[in-house]
């Protein structure tokens, strides 16, 4: 499914860029990315292709609310969970990269709170456990559920929301 919506995507930029019938395309390219939600059980989802700088499409399918019908629209606003751990992994990549953080470093060198193990004190994270899962830290599923927010913006700033977390 993911690679069929990445050859799709591909397809329409290079479509848009030398086609003239971008309508025709764009309307074929919604019929098939309604037919491959509904076989794999996807409500609603939201596409941006990007270009350079610049959003050259940009579409919501589905619902946002299926009981609802309220469509899924460029404004829906979605939790993002996991997928952010991709974005996260490589910009810390291109920090490392540039000098500018070393995996290997305490991260308390870079947090404004001390966090520690907690299976043991005289212990270091370092950038490198918490990209490989292996800092020792569990969820704090506590603090978690008290903060978790959907629809907007959190009501506590992310460093307090971290500090109790951790």
């Amino acid at each position: 499914m993911k690679i069929f919506i990445i050859i799709l995507s591909l397809q329409i930029i290079f479509n848009f860029i030398e086609a003239n019938n971008a309508d025709s395309l764009i309307n074929e390219f919604s019929i098939d990315m309604l037919e491959s939600m509904s076989k794999a059980n996807i409500v609603g989802m939201g596409l941006s292709i990007m270009l350079r700088d610049s959003v050259i499409f940009q579409n919501g399918y589905g619902y946002s609310n299926q009981k609802t019908a309220k469509p899924f629209t460029t404004n829906t606003i979605m939790n993002i969970a996991s997928i952010s751990k991709t974005f996260i992994g490589v910009s810390i990549m291109h920090l490392v990269e540039n000098g500018k953080v070393n995996l290997d470093d305490d991260i308390n060198v870079y947090l404004p709170f001390k966090v520690s193990n907690p299976f043991s004190s005289n212990s270091i994270i370092t950038l490198r456990h918490l990209m490989s899962h292996t800092s020792g830290i569990i969820d704090n599923n506590k603090i978690y559920s008290k903060y978790y927010n959907y629809g907007g913006d959190s009501p506590v700033p992310l460093e307090q929301f971290l500090k109790d977390y951790l």
